[in-house]
């Protein structure tokens, strides 16, 4: 490993990344997303810090969008978190061994079982919890990964629990095992 490991990131390909997801619900995500970068002014091809597990930076490449897109995600607290779930995604099948199969169900305080690459199907070996912030300082970062850590309480049991949080203004992806924060 180098000292800075670089990725890149195409959002059009997020459904191959994700079989276990819909196809339709990747490329949503993945809209949302690239409308969360425009709007904070970046263009195809900008450079997201990858933070936490690993010291690295991903370019986030995305067809750009049409004019009438961004009507489709006006609510941008929406916009952000399905934003955020399309980089999280990515970030943890880059620099990790697990690929996302199933989203949980609401009240059990994550967001997303992970399975270890290559396990059987509907096999859980972890948790994943995201949340997106469209514009924040480093403080306000640090202040949601430390909330959505202690949201992952209310499900803790013998599954190891991953914490993603994703800024779009200066773009940085933050992912990081709960037991190390």
């Amino acid at each position: 490993m180098t000292a800075r490991d670089r990725f890149d990131f195409d959002l059009d390909a997020l459904p191959a990344k994700c079989p276990a997801l819909s196809e339709a619900f990747c490329r949503m995500i993945a809209e949302a997303c690239a409308i969360c970068l425009e709007e904070q002014t970046h263009m195809p091809g900008v450079v997201m810090e990858i933070q936490g597990l690993m010291d690295a930076e991903t370019c986030v490449h995305w067809k750009s969008l049409s004019l009438g897109i961004a009507d489709t995600y006006a609510d941008a607290e929406v916009a952000t978190e399905h934003g955020a779930i399309a980089i999280a995604l990515l970030t943890v099948k880059a620099v990790t061994d697990y690929n996302v199969v199933r989203r949980s169900m609401k009240g059990t305080g994550f967001d997303y079982w992970l399975s270890r690459a290559g396990a059987p199907p509907y096999r859980h070996d972890a948790r994943l919890e995201i949340s997106g912030l469209r514009a924040a300082g480093v403080r306000r970062l640090q202040a949601r990964v430390r909330q959505k850590a202690r949201q992952t309480d209310r499900s803790d049991g013998v599954l190891p629990a991953l914490i993603a949080v994703v800024e779009f203004s200066h773009p940085i992806s933050f992912l990081q095992r709960r037991a190390e924060l």
